[in-house]
């Protein structure tokens, strides 16, 4: 997490075992990476996002009854729909 920012909103998160992913998640944010290389450092830094993993991650955190940790737009989409709990990591433009 190279912004100080977010590390300091979800470095407790992850150390006290709070957060979560699923293999859909994995699956689709790994979908492009061509060789093994590519498929390690991404899996690793989970940097690689589409336009179609906010809603993926949403449906997922929504069965889970989870919030949804972010620093995207699309999130407060999906929550005006579903009524999800929603928080920036960071306040929005500040990044």
């Amino acid at each position: 997490m190279a912004h100080p920012r977010v590390h300091a909103r979800l470095t407790p998160v992850i150390e006290t075992g709070q957060a979560a992913t699923c293999a859909i998640i994995d699956l689709e944010v790994l979908y492009s990476t061509r060789k093994a290389e590519e498929h390690g450092r991404a899996r690793a830094r989970r940097t690689l996002a589409y336009r179609h993993v906010p809603l993926t991650e949403a449906i997922f955190q929504r069965a889970s009854n989870l919030t949804v940790l972010h620093y995207d737009a699309d999130f407060d989409t999906i929550a005006a729909v579903t009524g999800q709990v929603t928080e920036w990591v960071a306040p929005r433009g500040s990044l």
